[in-house]
């Protein structure tokens, strides 16, 4: 029986929405480049209204380091509300790594090549640095517990969501192929498929999840209760999660610090004037 639980009944006609809305994606292009973009478009705009408002939802973006490297293109960034507007037009944008609190890859299918695929890309944007913060004065000093390591910024999230896949199984062996070898630095946080089920990390016990993977966690496939969805117990891991995210003070000018502003024309020293 579905839940009677409102915010579950209101999440699960949402998920029934962005069902209907990807098949009629599907009928209405033929060209899958435009598809992947609407698609991703419609996580977006979830994402957007239902996680707090200390966070910022951008599509199709790329993130820039203060020592010049560049990030894959993302589908979906989720960021400080401060981020400079380095570049926005139309559907893409430019953001600063430090400004950075998670991304998304959103996959139409899910098989094990496009899971590799995005793990790759969620590895090459964790290992980014974020180095562009003015220092911490005592006694405030920023420390996060994640990945088996303590970080003295917020490391970037990586979650997928799919709208479809081969089963949770054959993707929960793959992911933990994938991970073996491994740092846990670079393993996803989480995977979310409409209407089958989602991966979640249990680094003490299998009814104990984590925002995180820890090393030696362990991977469970959890399938959605029979008439609901994905998208309440995916709200309910995002929304604690990023309603602690929080950054350093963000320090603009470490990706200037090349550029001129100006030639001198004159400096005149206080009291120095002629008079009269």
């Amino acid at each position: 029986m579905p839940s009677t639980n409102r915010l579950a009944g209101l999440l699960h006609a949402t998920a029934k929405e962005l069902r209907a809305r990807f098949e009629k994606s599907g009928t209405a292009s033929g060209h899958a480049g435009s598809k992947g973009a609407v698609r991703e478009d419609y996580v977006a705009d979830f994402l957007r209204e239902h996680l707090p408002r200390t966070v910022e939802v951008y599509g199709s973006a790329e993130i820039i380091t203060a020592d010049g490297r560049i990030s894959p293109q993302c589908d979906i960034l989720i960021a400080d509300p401060a981020t400079p507007p380095f570049f926005s037009e139309n559907r893409h944008r430019v953001v600063p790594n430090e400004c950075v609190y998670g991304m998304f890859e959103v996959k139409s299918r899910l098989d094990t090549t496009e899971l590799r695929d995005a793990c790759e890309k969620i590895a090459r944007v964790r290992a980014l640095p974020k180095t562009a913060y003015y220092p911490p004065r005592a006694p405030f000093i920023y420390k996060l517990h994640a990945y088996g390591k303590t970080w003295s910024h917020w490391p970037t999230a990586g979650m997928i969501f799919a709208f479809d896949s081969v089963s949770l199984e054959t993707l929960a062996i793959a992911l933990m192929g994938w991970c073996r070898d491994r740092d846990p630095t670079e393993w996803p946080d989480s995977v979310w498929v409409l209407g089958k089920g989602c991966l979640l990390w249990a680094p003490r016990a299998p009814v104990q999840f984590d925002y995180a993977p820890e090393p030696g966690s362990g991977l469970v496939a959890l399938a959605p209760l029979p008439g609901s969805d994905i998208l309440l117990p995916m709200l309910l891991n995002l929304h604690p999660l990023l309603a602690r995210a929080t950054m350093p003070t963000f320090r603009l000018m470490a990706y200037a610090e090349a550029a001129q502003i100006g030639t001198v024309v004159t400096h005149i020293p206080w009291g120095s004037a002629a008079n009269g």
